[in-house]
């Protein structure tokens, strides 16, 4: 499958077989180098099917990619987890919800298209930070645009009730997904920076 509104992103670039009879033989050749950047979209987009098992004591991750920052904290009676996922040109870039939850807000923060692998990045890169709440947590997901990551698409509304895998978005080519979460529960961290993630599959951390 392909990730929803892709493809637009794609049939630009197998139009120049239309020029083929008009230009040839240069028409060939700009088809056919076209055409592997259009090849390459369609993989890059796609959306490959995942069995998510729901489970209630687990936080999976929201996006697949290499685990760059993994911390739980204890503040004022409270437990904060922190993870940041880092996504390559060769990792799926849909996002999915990491536990059940209801989506509160949606903010769109313009700003710079830096390499993420520069300080300061999610303080001035454009960004969108869904907010969401469950039963027993508050969820932010944060998601950042990077050097080649230009758009963020989501596909949820305030007041959406949405389950524990489902996707919610996705960030065209790259670059960055943080995942923090705020609950009186116990969190046992699951995963090390350096661990590579699967959204919807990989547990981040455990619920006491």
């Amino acid at each position: 499958m392909i990730a929803k509104g892709s493809w637009k992103y794609i049939f630009p670039f197998f139009s120049p077989i239309l020029l083929i009879p008009l230009f040839r033989p240069w028409g060939i050749y700009i088809s056919i180098i076209s055409s592997f950047f259009g090849i390459y979209l369609i993989w890059f987009f796609r959306d490959p099917k995942r069995k998510i098992e729901k489970n209630g004591v687990l936080i999976y991750s929201a996006a697949d990619g290499t685990v760059i920052k993994a911390e739980i904290e204890q503040r004022e009676g409270n437990f904060h987890l922190n993870v940041a996922v880092r996504m390559s040109p060769f990792d799926v870039h849909l996002i999915r919800a990491p536990y059940d939850m209801e989506i509160e807000e949606i903010m769109h923060t313009p700003g710079k298209h830096k390499s993420v692998y520069f300080a300061g990045a999610e303080q001035k890169n454009e960004r969108k930070l869904i907010q969401a709440k469950s039963e027993i947590m508050d969820i932010e997901i944060l998601l950042l645009t990077g050097a080649f990551a230009r758009r963020i698409d989501t596909w949820v509304k305030i007041g959406e009730r949405i389950g524990q895998g489902e996707k919610i978005g996705i960030i065209r080519f790259g670059s960055q997904t943080n995942l923090r979460i705020t609950t009186k529960r116990g969190l046992t961290l699951m995963v090390k920076e350096g661990d590579k993630v699967n959204a919807g599959i990989t547990a981040l951390a455990k619920v006491e």
